[in-house]
Protein backbone atom coordinates (compact mmCIF):
# COMPACT_ATOMS: atom_id res chain seq x y z
CA UNK A 1 0.00 0.00 0.00
CA UNK A 2 2.81 2.45 0.33
CA UNK A 3 4.69 1.36 -2.31
CA UNK A 4 1.43 2.07 -4.51
CA UNK A 5 0.73 5.49 -2.77
CA UNK A 6 4.30 6.40 -3.32
CA UNK A 7 4.52 5.14 -6.86
CA UNK A 8 1.38 6.82 -7.79
CA UNK A 9 2.74 10.29 -6.51
CA UNK A 10 5.75 10.01 -8.53
CA UNK A 11 4.04 8.86 -12.09
CA UNK A 12 2.37 12.07 -11.53
CA UNK A 13 4.62 15.08 -10.23
CA UNK A 14 7.63 13.71 -10.50
CA UNK A 15 8.69 12.93 -7.27
CA UNK A 16 7.01 11.93 -3.63
CA UNK A 17 9.27 14.69 -1.80
CA UNK A 18 6.67 17.49 -0.71
CA UNK A 19 3.51 15.62 -2.38
CA UNK A 20 0.53 16.07 0.47
CA UNK A 21 -1.99 13.23 0.19
CA UNK A 22 -4.68 16.54 -0.33
CA UNK A 23 -3.00 17.25 -3.42
CA UNK A 24 -2.26 14.18 -4.79
CA UNK A 25 -6.14 13.15 -4.23
CA UNK A 26 -7.44 16.59 -5.77
CA UNK A 27 -5.07 16.04 -9.07
CA UNK A 28 -6.79 12.61 -9.29
CA UNK A 29 -10.06 13.83 -9.01
CA UNK A 30 -9.13 16.60 -11.60
CA UNK A 31 -8.23 14.35 -14.14
CA UNK A 32 -11.17 11.77 -13.01
CA UNK A 33 -13.46 14.73 -14.30
CA UNK A 34 -11.50 15.16 -17.33
CA UNK A 35 -11.64 12.20 -18.11
CA UNK A 36 -15.82 11.37 -17.81
CA UNK A 37 -16.27 14.49 -19.91
CA UNK A 38 -14.03 13.44 -22.38
CA UNK A 39 -15.71 10.03 -22.78
CA UNK A 40 -18.97 12.08 -22.75
CA UNK A 41 -17.44 13.73 -26.04
CA UNK A 42 -16.46 11.04 -28.46
CA UNK A 43 -17.89 11.54 -31.74
CA UNK A 44 -18.47 7.89 -33.09
CA UNK A 45 -18.92 3.95 -31.82
CA UNK A 46 -15.08 3.62 -32.20
CA UNK A 47 -14.12 6.89 -30.46
CA UNK A 48 -16.37 6.12 -27.95
CA UNK A 49 -15.44 2.60 -27.46
CA UNK A 50 -12.04 3.85 -26.99
CA UNK A 51 -12.80 6.61 -24.79
CA UNK A 52 -15.19 4.22 -22.09
CA UNK A 53 -11.65 1.84 -21.89
CA UNK A 54 -9.81 4.83 -20.89
CA UNK A 55 -12.01 5.89 -18.39
CA UNK A 56 -12.64 2.33 -16.95
CA UNK A 57 -8.76 2.15 -16.40
CA UNK A 58 -8.38 5.30 -14.98
CA UNK A 59 -11.53 4.47 -12.72
CA UNK A 60 -9.87 1.19 -11.70
CA UNK A 61 -6.47 2.97 -10.99
CA UNK A 62 -8.16 6.00 -8.98
CA UNK A 63 -9.63 3.34 -6.64
CA UNK A 64 -6.92 1.17 -6.04
CA UNK A 65 -4.86 4.63 -5.24
CA UNK A 66 -8.00 5.94 -2.86
CA UNK A 67 -7.98 2.53 -1.31
CA UNK A 68 -4.30 2.52 -0.75
CA UNK A 69 -4.34 5.90 0.46
CA UNK A 70 -7.18 4.91 3.52
CA UNK A 71 -5.02 2.09 4.20
CA UNK A 72 -2.04 4.08 4.74
CA UNK A 73 -3.45 6.38 6.64
CA UNK A 74 -5.16 4.27 9.05
CA UNK A 75 -2.16 1.94 9.42
CA UNK A 76 0.57 4.92 9.77
CA UNK A 77 -2.14 7.01 12.51
CA UNK A 78 -2.83 3.25 14.04
CA UNK A 79 1.09 2.95 14.51
CA UNK A 80 1.92 6.25 15.31
CA UNK A 81 -0.60 7.55 17.88
CA UNK A 82 -2.51 5.02 19.13
CA UNK A 83 -1.43 2.48 22.13
CA UNK A 84 -3.08 0.21 24.31
CA UNK A 85 -5.16 0.71 27.17
CA UNK A 86 -2.28 0.58 29.79
CA UNK A 87 0.20 2.84 27.40
CA UNK A 88 -2.92 5.38 27.08
CA UNK A 89 -3.35 5.53 31.16
CA UNK A 90 0.16 5.78 31.70
CA UNK A 91 0.10 8.49 29.59
CA UNK A 92 -3.32 10.09 30.90
CA UNK A 93 -1.09 10.04 34.09
CA UNK A 94 1.74 11.95 32.97
CA UNK A 95 -0.69 14.69 31.33
CA UNK A 96 -0.70 14.74 27.66
CA UNK A 97 -2.11 17.84 25.50
CA UNK A 98 -5.67 15.49 24.66
CA UNK A 99 -5.41 14.85 28.79
CA UNK A 100 -5.00 18.43 29.78
CA UNK A 101 -8.00 19.33 27.24
CA UNK A 102 -10.66 16.35 28.25
CA UNK A 103 -9.68 17.57 31.59
CA UNK A 104 -11.00 21.48 30.85
CA UNK A 105 -14.07 20.15 29.30
CA UNK A 106 -17.59 20.26 30.93
CA UNK A 107 -21.34 19.39 29.76
CA UNK A 108 -22.64 20.59 26.77
CA UNK A 109 -19.07 21.56 25.13
CA UNK A 110 -18.45 19.91 21.66
CA UNK A 111 -15.45 18.82 19.91
CA UNK A 112 -15.26 18.72 16.09
CA UNK A 113 -12.00 17.14 15.28
CA UNK A 114 -11.08 16.36 11.64
CA UNK A 115 -8.57 13.68 13.11
CA UNK A 116 -8.96 10.10 12.46
CA UNK A 117 -6.73 8.90 15.74
CA UNK A 118 -9.20 8.05 18.97
CA UNK A 119 -6.61 10.09 21.34
CA UNK A 120 -9.24 12.88 22.89
CA UNK A 121 -11.99 10.03 22.60
CA UNK A 122 -9.77 7.91 25.04
CA UNK A 123 -8.88 11.00 26.94
CA UNK A 124 -12.40 12.15 27.59
CA UNK A 125 -13.75 9.20 28.57
CA UNK A 126 -10.57 8.46 31.08
CA UNK A 127 -10.76 11.94 32.25
CA UNK A 128 -14.35 12.88 32.17
CA UNK A 129 -16.50 9.69 32.02
CA UNK A 130 -19.67 11.65 33.30
CA UNK A 131 -19.30 13.60 30.08
CA UNK A 132 -18.87 10.10 27.82
CA UNK A 133 -22.01 8.50 26.11
CA UNK A 134 -21.14 6.76 22.55
CA UNK A 135 -25.03 5.29 23.36
CA UNK A 136 -26.70 8.27 23.72
CA UNK A 137 -25.24 11.06 21.83
CA UNK A 138 -21.30 11.19 21.98
CA UNK A 139 -20.46 10.93 18.39
CA UNK A 140 -23.32 13.08 17.15
CA UNK A 141 -25.74 9.90 17.17
CA UNK A 142 -25.87 6.51 18.91
CA UNK A 143 -23.10 4.18 17.78
CA UNK A 144 -22.84 -0.10 19.00
CA UNK A 145 -19.83 -1.22 20.58
CA UNK A 146 -19.58 -3.86 22.44
CA UNK A 147 -20.83 -4.25 25.95
CA UNK A 148 -18.24 -5.17 27.63
CA UNK A 149 -15.48 -3.29 25.63
CA UNK A 150 -13.36 -0.17 25.94
CA UNK A 151 -16.09 1.58 25.05
CA UNK A 152 -18.80 1.28 27.49
CA UNK A 153 -19.35 3.83 29.98
CA UNK A 154 -19.25 3.67 34.04
CA UNK A 155 -22.43 2.59 35.31
CA UNK A 156 -20.95 4.49 38.73
CA UNK A 157 -21.18 7.94 37.16
CA UNK A 158 -23.52 10.71 36.79
CA UNK A 159 -24.81 11.70 33.14
CA UNK A 160 -23.54 14.40 31.20
CA UNK A 161 -22.27 14.82 27.40
CA UNK A 162 -19.56 16.10 25.81
CA UNK A 163 -19.79 15.57 22.20
CA UNK A 164 -17.28 14.15 19.58
CA UNK A 165 -17.68 15.16 16.06
CA UNK A 166 -15.39 13.02 13.76
CA UNK A 167 -15.90 15.02 10.06
CA UNK A 168 -13.20 12.70 8.27
CA UNK A 169 -14.56 9.78 10.48
CA UNK A 170 -12.02 7.45 12.59
CA UNK A 171 -9.97 4.70 12.81
CA UNK A 172 -12.02 3.05 15.11
CA UNK A 173 -15.19 3.45 13.37
CA UNK A 174 -16.63 0.78 10.96
CA UNK A 175 -20.42 0.15 9.20
CA UNK A 176 -22.87 -2.35 10.24
CA UNK A 177 -26.22 -3.65 9.19
CA UNK A 178 -27.17 -2.43 12.17
CA UNK A 179 -25.33 0.99 12.06
CA UNK A 180 -22.27 2.72 12.68
CA UNK A 181 -20.10 0.93 15.28
CA UNK A 182 -16.88 1.05 17.27
CA UNK A 183 -14.56 -1.57 17.20
CA UNK A 184 -12.40 -2.33 20.31
CA UNK A 185 -8.68 -2.46 18.03
CA UNK A 186 -8.49 -0.05 15.32
CA UNK A 187 -5.49 -1.84 14.31
CA UNK A 188 -7.38 -5.06 13.31
CA UNK A 189 -10.69 -2.82 11.70
CA UNK A 190 -10.56 -4.25 8.20
CA UNK A 191 -12.83 -1.43 6.74
CA UNK A 192 -11.92 1.75 8.71
CA UNK A 193 -14.41 4.63 7.94
CA UNK A 194 -12.53 7.79 7.12
CA UNK A 195 -12.59 10.03 4.18
CA UNK A 196 -9.29 11.22 2.96
CA UNK A 197 -8.57 14.52 2.06
CA UNK A 198 -9.71 15.07 -1.14
CA UNK A 199 -11.16 18.02 -3.12
CA UNK A 200 -14.93 16.57 -2.83
CA UNK A 201 -16.15 14.57 0.07
CA UNK A 202 -17.96 11.64 -0.61
CA UNK A 203 -20.04 12.67 2.52
CA UNK A 204 -23.30 11.65 1.20
CA UNK A 205 -21.79 7.87 0.91
CA UNK A 206 -22.53 7.14 4.73
CA UNK A 207 -25.73 8.53 6.24
CA UNK A 208 -23.68 8.40 9.79
CA UNK A 209 -21.17 10.93 9.04
CA UNK A 210 -24.16 13.57 7.22
CA UNK A 211 -25.38 13.40 9.99
CA UNK A 212 -22.22 14.26 11.98
CA UNK A 213 -21.81 17.28 9.48
CA UNK A 214 -25.04 18.14 9.92
CA UNK A 215 -24.98 18.46 13.59
CA UNK A 216 -21.56 20.19 13.27
CA UNK A 217 -23.12 23.03 11.31
CA UNK A 218 -25.38 23.66 13.93
CA UNK A 219 -23.13 23.43 17.27
CA UNK A 220 -20.62 25.82 15.43
CA UNK A 221 -23.37 28.05 14.22
CA UNK A 222 -25.02 28.64 17.54
CA UNK A 223 -21.50 28.95 19.61
CA UNK A 224 -20.53 32.19 20.88
CA UNK A 225 -16.77 31.27 21.68
CA UNK A 226 -14.71 29.38 19.41
CA UNK A 227 -11.29 27.49 19.71
CA UNK A 228 -9.46 26.34 16.62
CA UNK A 229 -6.49 24.19 17.70
CA UNK A 230 -4.17 23.58 14.87
CA UNK A 231 -6.50 23.46 11.62
CA UNK A 232 -5.48 25.07 8.60
CA UNK A 233 -8.32 25.43 6.48
CA UNK A 234 -6.73 23.97 3.29
CA UNK A 235 -7.79 25.64 -0.02
CA UNK A 236 -8.76 22.29 -1.52
CA UNK A 237 -11.07 21.83 1.40
CA UNK A 238 -14.11 23.69 0.13
CA UNK A 239 -16.33 21.62 2.54
CA UNK A 240 -15.16 22.49 5.62
CA UNK A 241 -14.60 26.16 4.55
CA UNK A 242 -18.13 26.30 4.11
CA UNK A 243 -18.76 24.63 7.27
CA UNK A 244 -16.73 27.12 9.18
CA UNK A 245 -17.74 30.13 7.23
CA UNK A 246 -21.30 29.71 7.30
CA UNK A 247 -24.05 32.23 9.40
CA UNK A 248 -24.59 32.30 13.19
CA UNK A 249 -24.37 33.78 16.41
CA UNK A 250 -22.52 36.67 16.84
CA UNK A 251 -18.91 35.46 17.78
CA UNK A 252 -18.30 37.21 21.42
CA UNK A 253 -14.66 34.81 21.85
CA UNK A 254 -12.40 33.56 19.43
CA UNK A 255 -8.74 31.57 19.84
CA UNK A 256 -6.94 30.24 16.94
CA UNK A 257 -3.83 28.32 18.00
CA UNK A 258 -1.64 27.60 15.10
CA UNK A 259 2.37 28.32 14.16
CA UNK A 260 1.67 29.69 10.85
CA UNK A 261 0.44 33.38 11.44
CA UNK A 262 -0.84 32.82 7.82
CA UNK A 263 -2.95 29.78 8.13
CA UNK A 264 -4.33 31.34 11.65
CA UNK A 265 -5.78 34.54 9.39
CA UNK A 266 -7.02 32.63 7.01
CA UNK A 267 -8.92 30.81 9.30
CA UNK A 268 -10.14 33.66 11.04
CA UNK A 269 -11.20 35.26 7.83
CA UNK A 270 -13.71 32.26 7.65
CA UNK A 271 -15.74 34.04 10.79
CA UNK A 272 -15.92 37.37 9.43
CA UNK A 273 -19.39 37.79 9.06
CA UNK A 274 -19.99 36.57 12.81
CA UNK A 275 -17.60 39.18 13.89
CA UNK A 276 -19.52 41.74 15.44
CA UNK A 277 -19.06 44.54 18.52
CA UNK A 278 -16.42 44.03 20.11
CA UNK A 279 -15.22 39.91 20.48
CA UNK A 280 -12.02 38.69 22.45
CA UNK A 281 -9.95 37.37 19.61
CA UNK A 282 -6.71 35.78 20.50
CA UNK A 283 -4.31 34.04 17.94
CA UNK A 284 -1.24 32.29 19.41
CA UNK A 285 1.30 30.02 17.94
CA UNK A 286 1.38 27.03 20.82
CA UNK A 287 -0.88 24.90 22.63
CA UNK A 288 0.36 25.90 25.70
CA UNK A 289 -1.92 29.04 25.25
CA UNK A 290 -4.91 26.92 25.20
CA UNK A 291 -5.06 26.39 28.88
CA UNK A 292 -4.13 29.58 29.83
CA UNK A 293 -7.25 31.17 27.89
CA UNK A 294 -9.58 28.33 28.82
Amino acid sequence: HYQAVLGLAREEFGTYRGVGLEQLLTRMEAFSLNMRLYAEAGTDDHQQLINDGLLREFREKTACARSAVVEVLSRLTTQTIEGDIGTLAERSRHGSWHTRLAAQCQDGDTIASFNYDTMIDHSIKWERPWLWAPEGGTYGQPVLFSPNGRWVRRKDVQRGLVEILKLHGSIHFCSSDRGPQLVEDPVQNPDPLIIPPVFGKPIEEWAFLSQVWRRAAGRISETTALVVVGYSAPTADQRAQALLGAKGKPLEFILILNPSREDANHVLSLFSRRIQADPIIAIRPGLEDLFEFV
